[in-house]
């Protein structure tokens, strides 16, 4: 990464002789120098919770929490297709939630972007719903959650432990005692007070609920 903070005028800082005004101009070019190189650097791929719209000369995401929306394009192909199929009615400009990993970025120049707060390159479309999970869950509780129906089963995985409820048998509770954050297939094991071990293994590939 290349990074700078332009020319400067010599001559410039040799006339300013009062006290503190040399300083105050060096540091100033300094900060200029620092912001050109934030400017310059790619932005980083992060976890977001929001909400999703598509319609009519609309792409939009908007975080969790927030209430400006970012122009989402969607790199995968796949956020719009959901919107489509989970929307209410599979009505245009209806929000729906999902779970993205992507980077925000600065408004775009013109288009209809231009007029959204920033923009959103989506990477990847981790989880999409018109009903469960949402932006009032608590998403810090757990790093991974997995589920399943008829029977309903929820297992939730963090630095505390698995937690695994299932529908009339309560919920248990294991120490974790390997954690391996593996990007295709994270691998867990516990072992519950009673000496019962767990062990779970995570595979990327489409889940549709049924």
């Amino acid at each position: 990464m290349e990074c700078s903070s332009g020319p400067r005028k010599r001559s410039g800082v040799d006339k300013m002789r009062r006290p503190g005004g040399t300083t105050a101009l060096l540091l100033g070019l300094a900060f200029i120098g620092t912001l050109a190189c934030r400017e310059n650097r790619e932005p980083e791929s992060q976890f977001l919770a929001g909400l999703a719209t598509f319609g009519h000369e609309v792409r939009a995401f908007r975080p969790c929490g927030s209430v400006e929306a970012l122009w989402a394009i969607d790199s995968t192909g796949l956020l719009w297709d959901l919107h489509r199929e989970l929307a209410p009615g599979g009505e245009a400009y209806e929000e729906v939630f999902a779970t993205v990993r992507g980077s925000v970025n600065p408004p775009l120049l013109d288009g209809f972007g231009a007029d959204y707060a920033g923009t959103v390159v989506v990477e990847e479309v981790l989880y999409a719903a018109g009903e469960g999970l949402g932006c009032d869950t608590d998403w810090s509780r757990f790093s991974y959650r997995a589920s399943g129906n008829e029977p309903f089963w929820s297992l939730d995985i963090s630095a505390q432990g698995m937690d695994l409820i299932q529908l009339g048998l309560g919920k248990r509770n294991w120490d974790l005692t390997q954690d391996e954050h593996d990007e295709t297939a994270p691998h867990f094991q516990g072992q519950a007070p009673d000496g019962t071990t767990i062990e779970v293994v995570f595979t990327k590939e489409p889940c549709r609920d049924s």
